[in-house]
């Protein structure tokens, strides 16, 4: 089977990345003098603001850099203020995570990126703050296992989530979202919905490599031409929709066979447990 082409992205312009770069930092310190956030705060802002989160927030927004700098600073007041990343414990989703619908997988696909695995036939009701709590959690985590030169709410905190450096140059995850048995009963209200999409749109632009939706009932698929309009192209092009004996032979193309789990194709046992995140 033929492997992945090399990933690529659309290329930045360095003057734009350089000009974002200077008026990040320096509204960074002018809170600083104006004693707007604690010391750790500013501490925290800074090493989240590496050369490769900015050009993320470039490229989400098309390398214009007022709407990159005004996306990223939402992203660090949301986690500074509004969300609170940096007070994430697993203590705090323990009940989710034992449920084993969602995780990090232990394995990595073709290009090296994390792997997220979302089963929403486990999906129970709780919490609201809780499901994104778990949300946020799995993607720090997913964050943090793409090397030291990733900051996220984990970086130097988690040792264990920390990886080594890997073949993964566009700090890009591959997600896989399970729908067998989904129905509108089952799923989070609307307000978590919307919030899950802006989560995932405003605060980790660029982080989805490619999303497989298997298993969708025609409901789903329904609702989901009604939301295409709103979805721009460039990620409409990393949502696949499969299920069956395509489902593997596709997730293959991507996955190695010992790293993709049993359930969807592969050769990879793996019995998710909630000790793994102790």
């Amino acid at each position: 089977m033929a492997e992945m082409p090399p990933s690529k992205l659309e290329p930045v312009l360095e003057e734009k990345f350089v000009r974002l770069k200077e008026e990040i930092f320096q509204s960074i310190s002018e809170w600083e003098e104006e004693n707007k956030y604690s010391a750790e705060s500013i501490a925290r802002m800074r090493a989240f603001c590496t050369d490769l989160t900015l050009r993320r927030y470039l490229r989400a927004r098309n390398n214009t850099v007022k709407n990159s700098r005004k996306l990223l600073i939402e992203t660090l007041l949301w986690r500074e203020e509004h969300f609170r990343l940096h007070e994430l414990k697993f203590e705090d989703i323990e009940s989710e995570m034992e449920s084993g619908k969602m995780y990090v997988s232990d394995k990595r696909d073709r290009l090296g990126r994390p792997i997220i695995i979302n089963r929403k036939t486990k999906h129970r009701p709780a919490d609201d703050r809780l499901q994104l709590k778990l949300l946020a959690y799995n993607m720090e985590k997913a964050v943090a296992s793409m090397g030291p030169q990733e900051k996220g709410c984990f970086a130097g905190a988690v040792d264990k989530f920390q990886g080594e450096e890997q073949h993964n140059p566009d700090g890009q995850w591959l997600w896989i979202l399970d729908l067998k048995h989904w129905s509108r009963k089952s799923s989070p209200p609307m307000s978590v919905t919307k919030e899950t999409a802006k989560m995932l749109t405003h605060h980790y632009p660029e982080r989805l490599g490619d999303l497989f939706i298997i298993n969708a009932p025609g409901i789903f698929r329904f609702f989901w031409k009604l939301m295409q309009p709103f979805v721009d192209e460039r990620t409409r092009k990393k949502i696949h929709f499969t299920s069956g004996d395509k489902m593997k032979e596709l997730l293959l193309q991507y996955i190695e066979p010992e790293n993709l789990e049993e359930e969807f194709g592969g050769q990879h046992v793996y019995n998710y447990s909630v000790d793994y995140e102790k």
